[in-house]
């Protein structure tokens, strides 16, 4: 038996790949994180692997991810990484979430429907000067 024609058959929901992006897994690289933001602004996107609203954000900082130094960590798989950063930046821990950072600190941060492309860069523009 076929399905009816106007009737679609739900896809999984995939995310777009982010190769440019810098995975953090330690400590040690979100001090190495830390340290470029003191050469030039750079992003923490944090984000849920099984969130359909982590993966609309994903598919946001996508488009960014050429222009700008975007690192990133999956929550999920590094828990006591994000709860650190949060701490060691001052936020409030979201998922998802874009922190731009400048000279180790966090200067603006987006959660959910406000992380769009065209945002987070001028957050990105205001804050390199």
């Amino acid at each position: 038996m076929h399905a009816a024609p106007h009737l679609k058959t739900p896809r999984p929901y995939k995310l777009k790949r982010m190769d440019d992006m810098k995975i953090l897994h330690t400590q040690e690289d979100f001090v190495e994180m830390l340290e470029h933001s003191k050469r030039e602004p750079v992003i923490l996107y944090k984000h849920s692997a099984s969130c359909p609203i982590s993966a609309r954000a994903q598919e946001k900082m996508a488009d960014i991810k050429h222009d700008l130094p975007v690192y990133t960590l999956t929550v999920q798989y590094a828990r006591d990484l994000s709860k650190h950063a949060a701490e060691t930046l001052g936020v409030t821990h979201q998922t998802p979430q874009a922190i731009v950072i400048k000279n180790s600190e966090a200067k603006q941060d987006f959660s959910h429907g406000m992380i769009k492309s065209e945002t987070v860069s001028d957050a990105v523009a205001e804050v390199a000067g």
